[in-house]
């Protein structure tokens, strides 16, 4: 007779259990062992689990238990059930899920899981792992089974299919090749062997890598032959030609250290590059926020939870999918003390962690297409390709651009009026293509600027939103983008059909008028050494009235003021103004605001912004957020935590510009107290 036994080894990986399905008539068991682990927080992520087993598709066993009470615990023995012998040629296939409710008998997938189906987001499911493979006789294989953060509130049963298993957060077939796993031993599932995986020695002095190809999430680590010039120090030895990756989840939620793995992981893409790594494509659809759906091959999806942070070190050999987290590491990571004991203690089931979207702006880039700023239009490499790599920043995701252009001429009065609006995220690249293909005119003639703004200004004023809830509701920020390399304010004489005027007035009355419209100005393609007969006077003038917003970026010398100029535009209008959802979990005051800032060193995984019901408007100085009320009703970041937030993003953003990358995102959570980071 062959029999189903389940042995819980207490604490460990999660207090983790393991599962062995042995024969007793052979010399040698026939057996696998399967380690249930996990790196989420506890009890906050993780109240119950779930283990089901089938052979040839009949179930066998089926049960769930408690994780949690006061301590991690499973049980010691989870039961023995007799196999029919003849059922040794089928797959047998183990499932593991995870709930973040409490044990309760009256829950069908809980109490009467044996005739419950298992799928994520019915009953209380966050989470579930499956592996399906033949038995290997006379052998006994260790069989690892994470619950890995990556894969919360993602559901693979399309269909009603039961031979899928997330992976990442993607859906895979839970086909498992026994031949890759490797011999069972106690070690592999209590963490306290020496093979264990040290996050102290190994992850300690983890730092940012750098930025290879954000296309398909490639990496290096910093400093090594493996990294992409210009060379950024690093401050860390590298003395062995190992890869260790650490993610964060949600602004901080979840702290994970990967395994060398291509489905869930990361891999070394390139052999001559041993410190390049490329995450897995689930783990890169995290990274982006989005990927695609599992419901639907064809279409995508939002990712249930995004990767806010990535470190990377190289003081240890990869981390292999069997390779357990030491015991004490293991504890940490779940957020327990010594004794399996959280700090916490309870929480509310369903925590969930809600990523705030930065409310709609409207940006219209107003082009000088003069014949003087031909180079505008015709060289990819100066200007239109540093707006492209500004405008690619993830934080523009909710922004809306317009394009127009102003020519010169004495009687240039008005300029046509810009299309409607389109989405950064979905069209930077027509948008920068139909400026590069915008023929310059063919005379050279002094701009007109202060007769083309008025149209503009009235423009951006007049314009709703379509991202926002409701439709048709107002844009949280406005601005205009002034392109050119000629003095802003200097014009010919005044044509009849203005009041005589400096674009820097027409610029400050439109920043203090209702609703306000920002000006930005960046000077660049001509050469600095010859500058315009009071071009330097006049750029000075509109610096300060503009309040710091006109950028000189003429020259190779001050190409780095065009990223500065965008940075600048980000930090204004996508950042510490954001929608409430509309549906969904309920916002109120007791909650807590989160990011992480990616570059910091020392390491931030997760930076905290109170609520303070002093924080009233843009220009208060009480640090912490609050509402501010309307149609939509809208969440704002004020004072010290609004500069902090910016200053993480900035650095993000030049990080990346030393790779000449574009940035990549540092998004806000939303957290109800008691399941914040």
């Amino acid at each position: 007779m062959r029999r189903i036994t389940t042995k819980a080894l207490s604490l460990g990986l999660l207090g983790a259990s393991a599962l062995a399905w042995s024969g007793c008539e052979a010399e040698k068991q026939t057996q696998y062992v399967a380690g249930i682990s996990t790196q989420v927080q506890v009890p906050r992520d993780l109240k119950t689990v779930r283990v089901d087993v089938s052979v040839g598709g009949i179930i066998s066993f089926c049960q769930a238990y408690p994780v949690y009470d006061g301590r991690v615990q499973l049980p010691r023995s989870l039961g023995t059930y007799p196999v029919d012998v003849s059922k040794t040629a089928s797959p047998i296939t183990i499932s593991v899920v995870g709930f973040t409710d409490k044990y309760d008998e009256a829950n069908p997938a809980m109490g009467s899981c044996s005739s419950v189906g298992a799928k994520v987001g019915d009953n209380g499911i966050r989470v579930l792992r499956r592996s399906r493979q033949p038995y290997l006789t006379e052998q006994t294989l260790f069989l690892p089974m994470g619950l890995k953060f990556g894969c919360y509130d993602t559901d693979c049963e399309s269909g009603g299919s039961t031979d899928r298993t997330c992976k990442a957060g993607r859906c895979y077939d839970a086909s498992q090749d026994p031949n890759k796993l490797v011999p069972y031993t106690p070690d592999l599932v209590d963490g306290t062997g020496g093979g264990c995986f040290s996050v102290k020695e190994c992850m300690g002095p983890a730092i940012p890598p750098a930025i290879v190809n954000p296309a398909d999430c490639t990496y290096a680590i910093p400093g090594t032959k493996s990294a992409p010039t210009p060379v950024i120090p690093n401050p860390l030895a590298t003395p062995g030609d190992g890869v260790n990756v650490e993610v964060v989840y949600d602004g901080g939620a979840v702290v994970e250290i990967l395994d060398l793995d291509e489905q869930e992981g990361f891999f070394i893409p390139d052999a001559t590059k041993p410190q390049q790594f490329r995450l897995a494509p689930g783990l890169c659809d995290q990274v982006k926020g989005e990927g695609p759906d599992p419901q639907n091959p064809n279409a995508t999806r939002p990712t249930p939870h995004r990767i806010t942070s990535i470190r990377a070190s190289a003081l240890c050999r990869s981390k292999a999918p069997s390779q357990p987290l030491c015991r004490e590491d293991a504890l940490l990571k779940m957020g327990l003390d010594a004794q399996g004991q959280s700090p916490k203690g309870d929480v509310p089931d369903k925590c969930q962690a809600r990523e705030l979207k930065s409310s709609p702006s409207l940006l219209v880039v107003l082009a000088d297409d003069t014949k003087n700023n031909k180079d505008l239009f015709e060289d990819t490499q100066t200007g239109l390709e540093l707006l492209k790599k500004g405008l690619e920043d993830p934080a523009f995701a909710t922004t809306e651009v317009a394009v127009a252009y102003y020519p010169g001429g004495d009687n240039a009065c008005s300029v046509a009026a810009p299309g409607a609006p389109r989405s950064v995220r979905k069209d930077v690249d027509a948008v920068v293509a139909e400026i590069d293909a915008h023929p310059p005119r063919t005379a050279d003639e002094a701009t007109n600027l202060a007769a083309a703004l008025p149209g503009i200004f009235e423009y951006a004023k007049n314009q709703t939103s379509t991202q926002s809830s409701p439709a048709g509701a107002a844009y949280a920020k406005r601005a205009v983008l002034i392109l050119s390399n000629r003095d802003f304010d200097k014009a010919s004489t005044a044509p009849a059909c203005i009041a005589p005027t400096t674009s820097s007035n027409l610029a400050l009355a439109a920043r203090t008028g209702t609703p306000a419209v920002d000006t930005y100005a960046l000077l660049f393609t001509n050469d600095p050494a010859t500058p315009e007969a009071g071009q330097a006077q006049i750029f000075n003038e509109a610096n300060l009235v503009a309040g710091g917003k006109a950028f000189d970026a003429r020259g190779t010398a001050n190409k780095a003021n065009a990223l500065r100029a965008l940075q600048k535009i980000t930090a204004d209008l996508a950042t510490c103004t954001y929608d409430v959802p509309s549906s969904g979990v309920t916002f109120d005051t007791n909650s807590t605001l989160a990011y992480s800032d990616a570059i910091a060193l020392p390491a931030k995984p997760s930076v905290k912004i109170p609520f303070s019901a002093q924080c009233t408007g843009e220009d208060s100085t009480a640090s912490g957020w609050n509402f501010t009320e309307g149609t939509p009703r809208r969440i704002r970041v004020c004072g010290q935590a609004c500069t902090d937030y910016r200053n993480a993003l900035s650095s993000a953003q030049q990080y990346a510009a030393l790779y000449l990358q574009p940035s990549q995102a540092v998004p806000m959570f939303w957290y109800n107290n008691p399941c914040s980071p």
